[in-house]
Order: structure tokens, then sequence, then C-alpha cells
């Protein structure tokens, strides 16, 4: 990824609305992450009109694709680790979907299922069948039942390849149940939607001779109150009720053991970067 430059938390606010509004100079109502607005902000906007783009004809998973990214700018102000810096919006697609397969490919072993839990479309899944040429089953479990239907019609004919509705409020995942294989699962700014994801450790314990390893590509709630970068974060965190008890469930849950901890790896939205954590059950 070619960085055009660096730039001070200073100028951060020429490329961003959020320092405005998280000191209460823009116009913003702190948000209640509930199933209620994932189903409105998701399923019936952003894949509604991606399953309404296919029946006008765009129907390569790389058009689709194209089609949810669409805001993406010219230039994007991004960050990397505690950096701020502007680079091409395309170029960094294209790095952070390296970042996912370079996450997730190396736990793949002939044999498995490869689970996304939040996969959208699938979008996830194919990047890795391209790459990996094992035998492996790609499942994807998903909310938004616009974006299930839309996966029926782009993986039509791809027998590895199947995206099935899941909520991770449930209290059993069926599309755990019926894997025969070692399970690699991951997340991808999924987790992030759900305040409290405590729920999911309790279900994933169900099948946890079935899991063999687990990535998370999600926000980390910062902890650092020593910069200006790490209380915006925060904040940023609070003020969208996204997840912020993933890693201390995951330090403080029994029989579970943390292999990787990498913080604040990239940021499309610098106020809310990924994080790769990777874990497996003792």
């Amino acid at each position: 990824m070619k960085i055009i430059k660096k730039i001070d938390v200073n100028e951060f606010p020429e490329w961003s609305s959020w320092p405005q509004m998280l000191l209460g100079l823009g116009i913003w109502k702190n948000a209640s992450r509930t199933v209620g607005k994932i189903e409105q902000e998701y399923n019936i906007e952003k894949y509604g009109q991606c399953l309404a783009q296919f029946g006008k004809g765009n129907h390569s998973i790389e058009e689709i694709r194209a089609y949810y990214d669409s805001a993406i700018q010219k230039k994007e102000c991004i960050s990397l680790g505690s950096s701020l810096v502007i680079v091409g919006g395309r170029d960094f697609l294209r790095t952070y979907e390296k970042l996912i397969v370079d996450s997730v490919l190396p736990e793949i072993k002939d044999g498995d299922a490869v689970v996304e839990l939040g996969a959208g479309f699938g979008y996830n899944l194919h990047l890795l069948s391209k790459i990996s040429k094992k035998n492996v089953e790609y499942l994807g479990g998903e909310y938004s039942r616009n974006a299930v239907t839309l996966a029926a019609k782009v993986f039509e004919g791809r027998a590895n390849i199947s995206v099935e509705h899941f909520n991770f409020y449930d209290e059993d995942y069926a599309i755990l149940k019926k894997i025969d294989r070692p399970i690699v699962l991951f997340t991808a700014h999924a987790i992030e939607q759900i305040p409290d994801i405590s729920n999911m450790f309790k279900v994933l314990s169900k099948y946890r001779k079935k899991i063999r390893s687990v990535v998370h590509l999600e926000p980390l709630y910062s902890t650092d109150k020593s910069t200006l970068l790490g209380l915006m974060r925060q904040r940023y965190a609070e003020v969208n009720d996204y997840s912020r008890n993933l890693l201390p469930l995951l330090e403080k849950t029994s029989g579970i053991k943390i292999t990787s901890v990498k913080r604040d790896v990239m940021g499309g939205s610098p106020l809310n970067p990924t994080s790769v954590i990777k874990w497996h059950y003792r």
C-alpha cells in the first residue's frame, strides 16, 4: 500500500467530521446498537441495495463488492497503528483484504471447514477460496436475510461456499452443529456490532471439540488514555455502542488460550481500527 503522506492528529478534522461530533460540535445522536438497528442499517439498506443491484445485472461478486464499497474515496485518511496516513481508497481495500487472507489462511488445513460469523454475502470466504486449493468447505453465518439471498445467487453452482441465516444472540448456532470437520472460525468487523459478546463465548463452548482455531479481525476497545487518538477511539466506540468486551472476555474465559494479539493494525476508519486476535480452546 502506497502512503501518499502522513498527517498529524490536528489535521484529522480535515478528513473526518468525527472529531467535531465527539466534541459535541456537530449533529450526532448516540446510537443504541440493537437488533432493530442492524436490521435497518444492514439488511434493509446496505444488503437490500446490493440485492437490487444484482437484479439490475451486476452479477459477479466483484461487481457487488464494488457497489458495496462505492462510498470509498480516491484518497482516504486511514490509521496504521497510532499513525494517520493518506492513501488511495482502493489501495487500502486491497491491503485490508490481504490482511484477512494473511491472518486466516495459515490456520486452514486440508479437510477443514472455514466458518465466518457475520459473513455478509460471503466475499471474505470467496477471497480465501480463490487462494486455498485444499479440500475445504466455506460456510458463512449472517443475520441479514437479504445478504443470505444475495449469496445464494452469487455462489450458485459453487458447492464449497454457502451462507445461511445466523444470529449472534441465538442460544445455539445451527451452522456449527451440522459440521463434522475441524472448524477454523473467524470474524471480520462483525463482533463490533454486538455491545456485549458474552453470549457468543457461551455458545461456542458447546462446540469446543470441533473448533481448532479462531481468528478475530475486529476493533478492540481503546485503553490508551495518554493520547488524543486513543481517547477519541474510546469515545467513538461508546457513542456508536460498539463492542467493548471482546478481549476482556477472552482473557477471563476458562479454557481459552490466546496465541496472538496485534492491536490497531489498520483502520479504514482511524477511530475504529482492525486488530487481529487469535485463540483456541485448551
